[in-house]
C-alpha cells in the first residue's frame, strides 16, 4: 500500500514543469505537501507540527481564484492538474491512514470546501466522484470519532449535490458487475452514504445525529428510482429506523400520567431538555420528548420520501413496533 502510494506522490512531483504563474503556486503548495511524506514518511509528526494545512488553503484559494478569473464553463490549469494527476485520490490515501495524526479531518475539511467553492460540476469528473465515494466510506466507521463533525460536514454536502442533481446518485452506488457477482451475499449492491449516514444518526452529539437525519432525509426523497430500490433492500434504513421506535418507546416510564403526555409537544430537531427543565417538569419528559419527536421525524420523511421508501418504511414500523411491540402490550392491559 504504501509503495504504491510513494508510486502516486512521485509521479505528481514529476508531473511539475513550466507552470504558469498561477498554476506554479499551486503545483509548489502541492509539491511541499509530497515532500513532507517522502521525506518524512518513518515519523508520526501531529498535523499541527506541519504546514500541511497552511498548503491546502493556499491551493484551494488558488483554484477558487483561478476559476473566478477564468472564461464562465471552463477549466484552468490549476484545476486541469488537480484532475489529471488524480490529486484527491491522494488525499484520500492520506485520509484513511490519518498520518500524520489530525490528517483525515484536514482531509474532510479540504474536499468539503472544495465542493462547495467551486462553482463547476465537478462531480460528474471521474477524479472526482470515485475520490469522494471511497471518503464517504470512511465516515462513520469508528463510533465517536474525534472526526464526526467534519465527517457529518462532508456528507451533507454530498446529500446537497445530490439533491440538486438527483441523477449524481448513480456514481455513489455501487452495483455488481455481473449476475454471478450480485449473487454473493458481499456482492450486492451497496449505498455507503446512506449506510455511513445511519452509523452518524447514532451519534451521542445530537447535533452530528440530527444533520445525519437531515441527509437520511435528502437521500430518501431522490426522485431516482435506483437509488429508492438500492437504498430498500441493500441498507438498514427501514430496519433502523423502525427499530429506532422500539428503543425510544422502552425508555419510557412505565408509570406516566396520561395528561402529562397529551399536553407534550415535539418537534423533531427542535427540540431540548436541559437539566433544570428535566428536573423541573415530570419524570420521563425527557424520553417522551425523544419518542414523540421521533415520531414527528418519521412522519415528515415518509410524506417527502421516495413512494417506495415510504411504502417499506411503513411496512417496518408497524411489522416492527405497532405489531410486535405496541400491540402485545395493548392486549395485555384489556385482558
Amino acid at each position: 500500500m504504501f509503495k504504491k502510494f510513494t508510486t502516486i506522490l512521485n509521479q505528481a512531483v514529476e508531473a511539475i514543469a513550466n507552470p504558469l504563474p498561477l498554476q506554479g503556486d499551486f503545483q509548489y503548495h502541492w509539491h511541499s505537501i509530497t515532500s513532507y511524506f517522502l521525506d518524512k514518511k518513518d515519523k508520526r509528526d501531529s498535523i499541527e507540527d506541519t504546514n500541511i494545512v497552511s498548503h491546502l488553503d493556499q491551493m484551494l484559494s488558488i483554484l477558487v481564484e483561478e476559476e473566478t478569473t477564468s472564461d464562465s464553463g471552463s477549466t484552468g490549469p490549476c484545476m486541469e492538474f488537480l484532475l489529471q494527476h488524480n490529486l484527491l485520490d491522494a488525499l484520500y490515501a492520506l485520509g484513511r491512514t490519518d498520518s500524520p495524526p489530525g490528517m483525515k479531518q484536514e482531509v474532510l475539511l479540504f474536499v468539503t470546501k472544495f465542493l462547495n467553492r467551486t462553482q463547476q460540476p465537478l462531480l460528474p469528473h471521474v477524479n472526482v466522484h470515485q475520490p469522494v465515494y471511497r471518503l464517504i466510506g470512511l465516515c462513520g466507521e469508528i463510533r465517536a470519532s474525534p472526526t464526526e463533525i467534519q465527517e457529518i460536514k462532508f456528507l451533507c454536502t454530498i446529500c446537497a449535490k445530490l439533491k440538486a442533481d438527483p441523477y449524481l446518485v448513480n456514481f455513489f452506488i455501487e452495483v455488481p458487475k455481473t449476475e454471478k457477482q450480485s449473487k454473493a451475499a458481499d456482492n450486492q449492491s451497496k449505498f455507503f452514504l446512506v449506510d455511513s449516514l445511519l452509523k452518524l444518526s447514532c451519534s451521542e452529539d445530537s447535533r452530528v445525529a440530527v444533520k445525519a437525519c437531515e441527509g437520511l432525509m435528502l437521500c430518501a426523497s431522490l426522485t431516482e428510482d435506483k437509488a429508492a430500490t438500492c437504498l430498500v433492500k441493500h441498507t438498514q434504513f427501514c430496519k433502523q429506523l423502525a427499530t429506532r421506535f422500539v428503543q425510544l418507546y422502552n425508555k419510557l416510564p412505565k408509570n406516566m400520567e396520561p395528561q402529562c403526555v397529551g399536553f407534550t409537544e415535539a418537534n423533531w430537531g427542535l427540540d431540548s431538555i436541559d437539566g433544570v427543565e428535566d428536573m423541573t417538569s415530570f419524570p420521563g419528559k425527557r424520553q417522551l420528548v425523544s419518542f414523540l419527536s421521533w415520531l414527528d421525524y418519521c412522519d415528515q420523511l415518509i410524506q417527502m420520501c421516495h413512494p417506495l421508501i415510504a411504502k417499506s418504511l411503513s411496512s417496518a414500523i408497524r411489522c416492527t413496533f405497532l405489531e410486535k411491540c405496541l400491540h402485545p402490550q395493548l392486549l395485555h392491559t384489556f385482558c
